[in-house]
């Protein structure tokens, strides 16, 4: 469903604010939509803004789940 719904703004131009409780895969639904768009052909850059917290695990999710994605901490 997040997944979708963050395809469906992404459709009409707009961004997503994702801010619920952990656990329930935000990091790899952003980088599901962040491999699709790269496999269409986009290139333009994405800002993820998120707690310092949790920039590690979301640098771990990306390396392992998304290692095609350029990523600049």
């Amino acid at each position: 469903r997040g997944y979708s719904w963050l395809a469906f703004l992404r459709r009409w131009g707009l961004g997503a604010c994702l801010a619920d409780d952990m656990g329930l895969g935000k990091t790899l639904q952003t980088l599901a939509l962040l491999v699709r768009d790269r496999e269409a052909g986009v290139t333009k850059p994405v800002l993820l803004a998120c707690p310092m917290s949790v920039v590690g695990n979301w640098s771990r999710e990306a390396a392992r789940f998304a290692p095609q994605l350029p990523l600049l901490i």
